[in-house]
């Protein structure tokens, strides 16, 4: 790969022009001659310089092999910093990987780091010729510039460099952070950095970490997995039922038991809204390679502008025996039927909520409705059941009445 020469020969001859390189019998003079130091000085080249403190930050320290052999190492994950110190002061997208570092006290060169763009085949090559000192350490680097060569690959995200990403997504989304981080890093026109990590790979770290977490282990099959939760003291109160095949899990927290007790005891309406939707999780694949629906139903109520989460049910029943088994295990905890339900048009749902708060089905329902209306009898002990609005009226706006070409 070509480059541009740092200095031209007729800036090489106007700087050296002056200095003696031979002896008096038309030989070199030897490389440690104070020349050749005199020469680097009036050559300068492209150099880095570390901060005492950035220094540090490498923390080299000697550590002894198997064989008692004794050489000067950095810790893991000094070629992350490495590459941030080359990106701050060069702007170079190459995924570098650099080779163990070098280190000879006592020879001309100190410190030698060798790397390498698997994309590009770029090289770079930094050098110290002298230990840090109280300001710290300058390093020589001889590099191409590859500022108009578009990368792809990415350093690797692990280590201590992972587990400090991981900190810093905790409570903030991947998307956020990567921009944040790209705010600090680039400026307009900049390449993208090779330590910048991609979105995927941020979700996957941040998943891994919550995994742990959690305490979730690698299982076969994602019920497994759950089932294994359910001997966990830490899970086993909030898992109430599983089944396998087809599969359902039913989860409530008692935090959320008496969380709806002092609803019932604070609200003067006691409504709650039952929905469900197979938006949040990913679809099954059954032996025939069909999909396996999977719907996540949650039961909420509002209380003074505020959602209050009470039971959650993730299912790949959808029919009203099940729904309504789900709604009266919930109610054997020692709590009260609520005075109102607001679903969608569901029949399942509709069922289910009759079925399992009035004890009949909703055929029966209405029929007790009907004969509220028209003989002005009051229905006691009864749940009413409601239609959501807006979903009402987006059934109302089907009717073949207001159809456009049925308008007068």
């Amino acid at each position: 790969m070509p480059r541009v020469p740092l200095y031209s020969p007729d800036d090489v001859y106007s700087r050296l022009k002056n200095l003696q390189f031979r002896d008096e019998t038309n030989k070199y003079l030897p490389y440690n001659d104070e020349v050749w130091r005199r020469a680097v000085k009036l050559l300068p080249g492209i150099t880095i310089h570390l901060t005492a403190s950035e220094w540090k930050k490498l923390n080299l320290k000697t550590k002894t092999f198997k064989d008692n052999r004794e050489y000067e190492v950095f810790e893991p994950g000094w070629t992350d910093k490495i590459y941030s110190y080359v990106w701050h002061h060069f702007k170079l997208s190459c995924p570098f990987s650099f080779q163990t570092p070098k280190i000879s006290r006592g020879s001309d060169i100190f410190l030698s780091i060798n790397g390498a763009c698997d994309e590009c085949k770029n090289e770079i090559h930094l050098y110290s010729l002298e230990d840090a000192s109280d300001d710290g350490i300058d390093f020589h680097v001889s590099t191409c510039d590859t500022k108009h060569i578009k990368h792809v690959k990415k350093r690797q995200l692990r280590g201590n460099t992972r587990k400090e990403v991981i900190n810093e997504l905790n409570g903030k989304s991947t998307y956020m952070w990567r921009r944040q981080k790209a705010d600090e890093k680039m400026e307009f026109g900049d390449d993208e950095p090779a330590d910048l990590p991609k979105e995927s790979v941020l979700r996957n770290a941040k998943y891994t970490k919550n995994r742990k977490d959690l305490g979730l282990e690698s299982f076969s099959h994602h019920i497994l997995a759950v089932e294994n939760l359910k001997t966990n003291p830490k899970y086993s109160e909030a898992l109430h039922e599983i089944a396998f095949n087809k599969m359902y899990v039913m989860y409530w927290l008692p935090e959320q038991i008496s969380l709806y007790k002092l609803f019932m005891q604070k609200d003067p309406i006691k409504e709650i809204k039952i929905d469900a939707t197979g938006s949040l999780i990913q679809c099954l694949s059954a032996n025939d390679n069909s999909k396996r629906v999977i719907l996540y139903y949650q039961v909420i109520a509002t209380y003074q502008k505020s959602s209050l989460p009470l039971l959650q049910l993730v299912s790949e029943k959808h029919d009203a025996n099940t729904l309504s088994y789900w709604l009266r295990e919930w109610l054997r905890c020692g709590i009260n039927a609520p005075k109102q339900v607001v679903t969608d048009f569901s029949l399942a749902l509709l069922n289910a909520a009759t079925l399992a708060f009035n004890n009949m089905p909703l055929s029966q329902y209405i029929d007790e409705c009907y004969k509220s209306v028209v003989d002005g009898t009051l229905i006691e002990k009864t749940t009413i059941l409601r239609i959501d609005v807006a979903h009402l009226c987006k059934f109302v706006s089907m009717w073949p009445c207001f159809n456009k070409n049925n308008r007068h």
